[in-house]
């Protein structure tokens, strides 16, 4: 299940981030250069055949204005009706028409049978061209200027294309002025306005007129016409060409600008192609590295869920390998040290419960101390025999308060309760000891309400009364308590001998080794133990030198002996 969500998020997350910004680059790369050549093509193929259609137009406008004149010149009229021979005067007439034509093409005046009188050109007086049919037929028939392609029908071949107009008088036909023009003269206009592209001059019917020598060479017009008659065909010269066309409404002819695709579909075919393997490619290397980036990322990952798997069933032991020096690493570093720091912190909780267990049976023993009833009773015994004092009545009722509070199930009781049963504890040590201490306490007012754990003090007056005197003299005990800040600091002073280095050094060695004490260190080692272990280890027994005597404090948390309703907040 681990496999096939995270490790597989993150090959597909990998993959898709390595190759899916590749995939949209390359397309849009190829879309925007694609799109952009072309309008960049249709730019510089609109800007061409419009100077191409102006120079056409500007073409056939002078020549019709050339013809015309030269049709309404009287010398030549007068020429055609009189048959008069070529003259100096005749050619002046024809050459000053053709000033304004570029190009400089040639001029003909034929008469009314269609024979040549006059020429600018190469042609030879007394050539015939047909007049009723062809050029000059559809000039005599129109009344007006005709253009049309030269056809081989009609004479020897020296132009490419033929504008013809009748010269007239009076109604009657006398002749026809033609101007021819040849390839030359239209390549003279046209090549320099199509710049290095192909170009087409064609007629009215889509026949060529003139003809760039590629699209010559391939029969380009006619495939074009082709193409215009039958749409659904194809044609690998045309499918490369873009094609921009303009007809000369004067006459009729057709500009063709032919501009090489900077994409063709082959074109394209090669970029696609190219970028197919380059994205298979990335993608290869992509698959490659987001394999090997997954695994080390879920390898670890994998590791530390096996491990918590582990840890949850219960074993500690797990181990987990630290290799590299990445986050994941360290992440299995600090898995580790937790795991440690959670077995020690068992360890040492089930050590606490333990030692617990024990110091409270010590407690028990301790506050049943054998010597202490043994003395006791022995007491009550003699002077119930011998003195038949009412001492015996005293302490009998003390030590069943003691014995009543010692077997309770309560573990924490109000200071005040605690001073009481001291009272009692006191009053029958004073039998025991008479005119060896005194006894009095120094209680601040908002202290006795608070709960301190039972038995706490009995323990600490019964050490500085064994100790504290032991050398036969006599003292002042005094318990006394107040609040410092966030503690209760309850105090227990002797005015005694003072304990020794040795009681000293005991009760740390106690602290640290749980083993067996002596009987006269039992109580303070007791109470030390169950102070560290509900209020934490800095708030043991602090056993000081007092001035003269021994003072032993002890520091409780103010927070955790506040009660409400008999329970520990």
């Amino acid at each position: 299940m681990f496999k096939s969500s995270y490790q597989r998020s993150l090959f597909r997350t990998f993959l898709l981030a390595g190759a899916l910004p590749l995939v949209i680059c390359v397309i849009l790369i190829l879309s925007i250069f694609r799109v952009s050549s072309d309008a960049n093509t249709n730019r510089t193929g609109e800007a061409r055949i419009a100077s191409m259609a102006r120079a056409v137009a500007l073409f056939t406008s002078r020549s019709e204005t050339a013809l015309n004149r030269v049709a309404s010149d009287p010398l030549i009229i007068s020429a055609l009706e009189h048959h008069t021979p070529a003259s100096t005067d005749i050619y002046h007439s024809l050459y000053s028409a053709l000033n304004d034509i570029p190009s400089s093409p040639e001029i003909t005046v034929y008469d009314s049978a269609g024979s040549l009188l006059y020429t600018t050109g190469s042609g030879k007086p007394g050539e015939k061209l047909p007049t009723d049919w062809g050029l000059l037929s559809s000039a005599g028939d129109n009344d007006s200027v005709v253009y049309r392609r030269t056809s081989p029908y009609d004479a020897e071949l020296r132009s490419c294309m033929e504008i013809a107009c009748p010269v007239k008088l009076g109604g009657t036909i006398l002749g026809y002025a033609v101007i021819e023009v040849s390839d030359r003269c239209i390549s003279g206009l046209l090549a320099d306005l199509s710049g290095e592209t192909d170009y087409m001059l064609l007629d009215p019917l889509w026949n060529e007129v003139h003809a760039s020598p590629f699209l010559q060479e391939a029969s380009a017009a006619e495939k074009l016409r082709n193409a215009l008659l039958h749409p659904e065909s194809s044609d690998e010269l045309l499918d490369d060409y873009r094609l921009f066309i303009s007809r000369d409404e004067n006459s009729g002819f057709i500009s063709v600008l032919c501009m090489y695709r900077p994409l063709n579909d082959h074109t394209v075919r090669v970029l696609y192609t190219v970028a197919l393997l380059s994205i298979f490619l990335s993608l290869f290397l992509c698959l490659l590295f987001s394999v090997r980036l997954s695994n080390q990322v879920s390898k670890p990952v994998r590791s530390l869920n096996e491990a918590m798997e582990q840890v949850e069933q219960g074993n500690l032991d797990v181990k987990l390998e630290e290799a590299g020096t990445d986050e994941l690493r360290l992440l299995s570093s600090r898995f580790s040290r937790m795991i440690g720091q959670l077995k020690s912190n068992i360890s040492s909780s089930i050590r606490q419960q333990q030692e617990l267990g024990e110091t409270k049976m010590r407690m028990m023993q301790a506050q049943l101390n054998p010597h202490f009833l043994y003395n006791t009773l022995d007491t009550m015994k003699w002077l119930a025999k011998i003195h038949h004092v009412p001492e015996i009545s005293t302490i009998s009722a003390n030590l069943a308060d003691i014995l009543r509070s010692s077997i309770s199930a309560d573990e924490f009781v109000p200071l005040r309760d605690e001073l009481r049963m001291l009272e009692r504890y006191v009053e029958i040590q004073k039998i025991r000891f008479p005119d060896k201490f005194k006894y009095r306490t120094d209680i601040a007012e908002d202290t006795p309400d608070l709960y301190i754990p039972k038995l706490m003090l009995q323990p600490l007056v019964e050490n500085a009364i064994i100790h504290g005197f032991e050398d036969g003299s006599s003292g002042e005990i005094i318990v006394s308590s107040k609040l410092d800040n966030d503690l209760l600091v309850i105090e227990v002073r002797d005015t005694g001998c003072g304990i020794s280095d040795e009681m000293k050094l005991a009760l740390i060695s106690a602290r640290e080794n749980t083993g067996e004490l002596s009987r006269g260190h039992l109580g303070l080692h007791n109470v030390d133990a169950i102070l560290r272990l509900n209020y934490g280890e800095k708030h043991g027994l602090q056993i000081s030198d007092g001035d003269p005597g021994t003072c032993i404090r002890a520091e409780l948390p103010l927070d955790r002996v506040r009660k409400n309703d008999g329970r520990e907040q």
